[in-house]
């Protein structure tokens, strides 16, 4: 099964310090010389180099009924992530971002999309086992947590 998991306006949480003019990753200014340059008109050189940083992991454990769904609980990262839209909101040094991840999941034989329909209509959806997070190499700030916490919405679609 493919899961495609999207993020709307997803900034980095609250959780870890944000970083302060100077010390940001310099992988990151790089990514980022061409909107320095060319402004709006390098939108999209710089998803394209937002998308090697931002990370996406389905975590099952998140769900209470993962062991109905998912044939493990161990973690699987996203064979994609693509970067689809950014802007500065002027509250931090890094963008808000619109992206999409896709996963390869094992599920259960049994399971359907029905299934899925009523397990999310107990109040729980497959985006809730979905992180969407920053992964910079040569972070200066160990305690620096990148994920994107801080959205208006995450959605998760399968297709069987």
């Amino acid at each position: 099964m493919i899961l495609i998991a999207k993020i709307s306006s997803g900034i980095t949480g609250e959780d870890g310090p944000d970083f302060e003019d100077g010390e940001l990753p310099p992988s990151y200014e790089k990514a980022m010389e061409p909107y320095v340059k060319k402004g709006s008109k390098a939108g999209p050189q710089i998803c394209k180099n937002l998308s090697l940083m931002l990370r996406a992991t389905l975590i099952p454990e998140n769900l209470s009924y993962q062991d109905k769904v998912f044939s493990t609980s161990d973690e699987v990262e996203a064979y994609e992530v693509k970067v689809t839209g950014f802007h500065f909101d002027g509250d931090s040094n890094l963008p808000e971002i619109s992206a999409e991840a896709k996963f390869k999941v094992n599920i259960k034989g049994s399971v359907s999309h029905q299934i899925l329909q009523k397990l999310e209509a107990d109040g729980e959806t497959l985006a809730d086992a979905i992180n969407f997070y920053w992964e910079f190499d040569d972070n200066p700030l160990e305690d620096w947590d990148g994920s994107l916490t801080n959205n208006s919405g995450i959605e998760a679609s399968v297709l069987f």
